[in-house]
C-alpha cells in the first residue's frame, strides 16, 4: 500500500517542481506467472501483493498525471543487476557466497530470465523521459534470455572453477516466475548493452 501512496506523493512532487513528465518504476511482478515474451499487451495477473500494488501504483499515477496535465510513462523492470544490487539478489547472493569459499543453495536453476546492467537499465529510463509515449507501459529488459545455471556456471568458473554448488537444494516458490524475458530488446531504445562476463562478477565482488 505505501508503494501506491509514495508512487502518488511523487507525481505531486514532480508537478509542484514544474515536471512534464513522470517515468514510474514498475515491475515484472505485475504480469505474474505469465511464461510468455512480456509487452505492454501482456495480461496483468499479478500473484503477490508486491505485483499488485506495483500495478495499482501504475493505474492510479497514470489517472493523477492526467488529472494534473503530465505525460505519465510506465516502466515494467525484469531483473536489474550490479554492484550495489541487494546482497540477496540472485546473481549476487550466488557471486558472494562463492567468493567466500562458501556452498549456495539453489534450485535446479532451470528458470530463464532476462537480466539487465543496471547502468543499461538506468539508460533506458533516461531516454524515456525524453521519447517515451504518455499513458504506455514499456517492458524494460534485455530482450535476451538464458537458465540460471547459464549464469551460475559463469560465476563459478570465475572465481572458483572447483567450486561446488548445490543444485536442487531448494524448491522453486509458487510464485516466482519461471520465465522472464522482454518481448523488446531495450525497448527499441538503446544499441549497446552490457554482458554478463568475468569483468562484472569482479566489480560486484569489489564494491
Amino acid at each position: 500500500n505505501e508503494n501506491v501512496r509514495y508512487t502518488l506523493d511523487g507525481v505531486h512532487v514532480a508537478k509542484k517542481l514544474g515536471c512534464h513528465t513522470f517515468i514510474g518504476a514498475g515491475s515484472q511482478a505485475e504480469y505474474g506467472i505469465a511464461n510468455v515474451p512480456l509487452d505492454e499487451d501482456t495480461p496483468t495477473l499479478p500473484v503477490t501483493g508486491y505485483g499488485m500494488a506495483k500495478l495499482c501504483a501504475g493505474q492510479m499515477s497514470k489517472k493523477l498525471c492526467a488529472e494534473l496535465e503530465m505525460k505519465h510513462v510506465w516502466a515494467r523492470i525484469l531483473s536489474v543487476y550490479g554492484k550495489y544490487a541487494h546482497k540477496n539478489t540472485f546473481l549476487n547472493y550466488v557471486i558472494n557466497t562463492i567468493a567466500n569459499n562458501e556452498i549456495p543453495n539453489l534450485t535446479h536453476c532451470e528458470q530463464i530470465w532476462d537480466f539487465l546492467h543496471v547502468l543499461d537499465c538506468a539508460d533506458i529510463l533516461y531516454q524515456l523521459s525524453k521519447v517515451g509515449q504518455d499513458g504506455k507501459v514499456y517492458v524494460v529488459g534485455s530482450g535476451d534470455a538464458k537458465t540460471l545455471k547459464y549464469y551460475v556456471e559463469i560465476i563459478r568458473q570465475t572465481i572458483n572453477p572447483k567450486g561446488v554448488i548445490n543444485f536442487g537444494a531448494k524448491e522453486i516458490h509458487y510464485d516466482t516466475p519461471t520465465f522472464l524475458l522482454s518481448k523488446e530488446k531495450f525497448c527499441g531504445l538503446i544499441e549497446y548493452g552490457k554482458v554478463f562476463d568475468a569483468d562484472i562478477i569482479k566489480e560486484i565482488i569489489k564494491k
